[in-house]
């Protein structure tokens, strides 16, 4: 009996020994995962809010429920709302040299004065796909707005974005998801609260042209963005760009 009992206390105690080493073989392997992950991202500037999300899309030019919705499921899927997010993509290699940078990023994504490639900002707007959209662009929110609508051909196609691709993003629509509010209620009270101002912007602001004006420069006046020199001409059934002429009075939207 002694015999066996020693014999006994011996198993009993490798196998202590065999199961800290375990837990500590765990607890390594599970703070490496997290650092990994962690290495992944890097979220600067500030988190917007729901409601300031939709107020800058739909001055970019979303305008229904399913756009405002998909364009904020988007953001938030990606970025968290994060002005200045990235997520570092080092299977897509290293921007050119000289790139300027709007994020620096942790000492692994950099080499010497090379990044790699990144999805910025708000909206995530990739540096590979997307090169000739500054990083100043894509982490000014009301910019990356615009950069978003135009990627997405005037809220169309959203299949740029994987969140958009996998259904992730879609997650936010009708249930709260990851501690986000259901976007649907949000995206029609966000609706209704514009009704009254509805009348006003499709009649849009009253302008008189003058001999300098053009198209292009109607639009960067009014809403930052020559590009949308387009919803002008829609919107006053200009079919010439060069047909407009002094005194003319148009309506800007």
């Amino acid at each position: 009996m002694p015999l066996l009992r020693l014999v006994v206390q011996r198993v009993w105690a490798v196998w202590a020994v065999c199961l800290a080493l375990v837990m500590t073989l765990v607890a390594v392997a599970m703070a490496t995962s997290s650092a990994a992950a962690d290495s992944s991202s890097t979220y600067d500037g500030r988190r917007l809010s729901v409601s300031e999300t939709l107020e800058i899309l739909h001055r970019a030019g979303f305008r229904t429920e399913r756009q405002l919705m998909t364009a904020t499921s988007i953001a938030i899927a990606e970025s968290s709302l994060e002005s200045r997010a990235r997520r570092w993509h080092p299977e897509y290699g290293y921007r050119p040299a000289g790139s300027h940078l709007g994020v620096q990023g942790p000492s692994t994504v950099r080499d010497g004065d090379r990044q790699l490639h990144s999805d910025r900002g708000i909206f995530q707007i990739s540096s590979r796909s997307w090169p000739d959209y500054t990083d100043a662009m894509t982490d000014e929110p009301a910019q990356a707005a615009r950069l978003t609508f135009r990627i997405s051909q005037d809220g169309t196609d959203f299949s740029p974005w994987d969140s958009y691709n996998s259904g992730n993003a879609r997650r936010h629509w009708d249930a709260s998801y990851n501690g986000w509010p259901a976007l649907r209620p949000l995206v029609r009270q966000f609706l209704e609260g514009r009704a009254d101002a509805s009348a006003g912007e499709v009649a849009g602001v009253k302008h008189v042209v003058a001999s300098e004006d053009t198209l292009f420069r109607l639009a960067v006046r009014y809403s930052g963005d020559g590009d949308l020199w387009t919803r002008i001409a829609d919107r006053n059934g200009i079919s010439d760009p060069g047909s407009l002429r002094p005194g003319q009075v148009i309506f800007i939207p």
